[in-house]
């Protein structure tokens, strides 16, 4: 078992990534209507029940982060590279770095996360085979 996040995303982070990927100022992001959509995937990973964590783990709770990031569709584009590029962040402050660009499996899989034909136990597999934790 890995230990859980020491860092977590905040909605103001997903509008600084947003903003970046759409090439417009966050404050248009924070106008957004679909905005809390972001702030609910942000939040779910690290929910609890009953005093225990729904989802334990660094890696686990990064495949639940880009599968809602990529899925709710907070934005009106962009939506998987900004899932992609926070699952990343979140990933790396936690001691979990991305290993080579392989930017044909990385798509293919954000692509297939995103259209709901990945499994978690595939996103978990995926992570963990990209990534090297400390």
């Amino acid at each position: 078992m890995t230990p859980d996040a020491v860092w977590v995303p905040t909605l103001n982070h997903y509008v600084v990534v947003a903003s970046v990927v759409l090439g417009i100022n966050p404050e248009a992001i924070e106008r957004l209507p679909n905005l809390k959509l972001a702030d609910s995937a942000l939040n779910a990973p690290f929910a609890e029940f009953g005093g225990a964590a729904a989802y334990e783990g660094v890696v686990t709770q990064a495949s639940v982060l880009i599968a809602l990031l990529s899925k709710n569709h907070p934005l009106p584009d962009g939506n998987k590279r900004a899932a992609f590029m926070r699952t990343l962040r979140f990933l790396d402050a936690n001691g979990y770095h991305w290993l080579a660009e392989d930017v044909e499996a990385d798509a293919g899989m954000v692509e297939r996360i995103a259209t709901s034909e990945a499994t978690h136990e595939e996103i978990v597999s995926w992570i963990e085979s990209r990534t090297s934790a400390d």
